[in-house]
């Protein structure tokens, strides 16, 4: 699958979202989106997973425009997790998870719903959650739930905005290892908006550097992460250390 920005814009009332952006997804790949806060990543997240639309430019999947696709067809393609969740009824984590089967169902779960969320919960080491509720568990364990959610989807593509932004070392690592297995099994797609450079670098495949809604630099991971680009996107002076040449670059603040 290839998913193809052409030319995007978009704009809130007086400020510029994004501007004249053209990029592509393809399939098998873990793509971050980088930049400082205010540059436009929401925006393109929320155009590419069809929740705004532009106000100039495209966006295709296989050569077709997104809005050709039928509600049920887009459930198969895109699932998209927003930077900020709420659940305002207070549901067991399994019954939330489950939520991300709701498009593949007539009323109730089916059999093969409660296998594929068991299969996530358990692949996500968060099993031990399944009967909590909500109120009961922490901010970190939410959002773990939320992603599960959006996986249970199982989408051709997966969009998350900021996802382990809460969560600490070890889980950020846990989920990003998980989205990255993932990627690479079922040839799907994973876009991620990431502050952590350190973390796009070791688990992204591409990186798009976006400032004031507009890119700077895209490409592969190893060669957009260098001390030009962090100093042109964030204005921010760093060394690279390229510790092992069949690893990302780690950025240490000067």
């Amino acid at each position: 699958m290839i998913i193809k920005c052409e030319n995007l814009s978009y704009k809130y009332d007086s400020t510029n979202g994004i501007s004249d952006i053209s990029t592509e997804f393809k399939s098998g790949n873990v793509y971050g989106l980088i930049g400082p806060s205010g540059a436009g990543k929401s925006t393109l997240i929320k155009l590419i997973s069809g929740n705004i639309k532009p106000k100039t430019g495209n966006i295709k999947i296989d050569d077709k425009e997104i809005d050709k696709y039928t509600n049920k067809e887009k459930i198969n393609i895109i699932a998209w997790l927003p930077q900020t969740t709420s659940c305002n009824f207070d549901y067991t984590c399994k019954e939330t998870i489950l939520f991300g089967r709701y498009g593949y169902s007539n009323f109730l779960p089916s059999k093969n719903d409660y296998e594929i969320c068991n299969e996530i919960m358990q692949e996500m080491n968060i099993t031990h959650l399944a009967n909590r509720y909500l109120s009961s568990i922490s901010g970190g364990e939410f959002q773990r739930i939320m992603i599960a959610q959006t996986i249970a989807q199982n989408a051709k593509c997966i969009i998350l905005d900021e996802p382990i932004s809460h969560l600490d070392i070890k889980c950020q690592s846990e989920i990003m290892e998980y989205l990255q297995k993932k990627t690479k099994e079922q040839k799907s797609i994973i876009i991620i908006s990431i502050h952590d450079l350190t973390v796009a670098s070791y688990f992204c495949d591409y990186i798009i550097l976006l400032k004031k809604g507009k890119k700077i630099a895209e490409g592969k991971t190893k060669d957009v992460i260098n001390y030009q680009n962090i100093l042109n996107g964030f204005d921010l002076e760093t060394n690279i250390i390229d510790y092992n040449k069949d690893k990302f670059p780690i950025i240490k603040k000067i």
